[in-house]
């Protein structure tokens, strides 16, 4: 019986390690590719843009997106720490690379399924600022930048 109990922990253990892993990969992807980020706003679409720059661009999006949802899976299995730096700033970095797209791009065919991981993800962080001044913080800067969003969606 007690053994039992030690290999579901283990286990337990062994899932978060493998999602703090794939979280670690994606935010290597992020920074490699958040500097071609501008790449896929609208104003550099009227100009001859580098096919390569713009698929990097376009990677990053994708990436931001992956730790979005790694982030809420990881919520969802109840392994999400909120102490845990590494994991909200990384989600906190993808959700404002979303952001920027959504906003430099109002008119995308994909902006609402983006915009909406972006929520999806606020509203993970949202969870961990319970237990966590700087998740609070980021939270916080996200349900400003969010609301401002939706504010500026309804004008147009």
């Amino acid at each position: 019986m007690r053994y039992d109990i030690l290999f579901v922990k283990v286990e337990l253990i062994v899932t978060r390690l493998q999602y703090l892993l794939r979280i670690s990969y994606a935010h290597v992807q992020m920074m490699l590719y958040r500097p071609f980020l501008h790449y896929v706003a609208n104003s550099c679409n009227a100009t001859k843009v580098d096919k390569r720059s713009y698929a990097c661009a376009a990677a990053c999006v994708s990436i931001s997106r992956n730790i979005v949802h790694i982030t809420t899976d990881l919520k969802k299995r109840g392994l999400l720490i909120g102490s845990y730096w590494f994991t909200m700033y990384t989600t906190f970095f993808a959700i404002l690379s979303l952001v920027f797209f959504v906003l430099e791009n109002p008119d995308s065919a994909t902006g609402q399924d983006i915009f909406r991981d972006a929520m999806e993800g606020k509203d993970t962080l949202v969870t961990l600022a319970k237990r966590s001044m700087a998740a609070d913080r980021c939270s916080h800067t996200l349900i400003v930048s969010l609301r401002i969003i939706r504010l500026s969606r309804h004008q147009n």
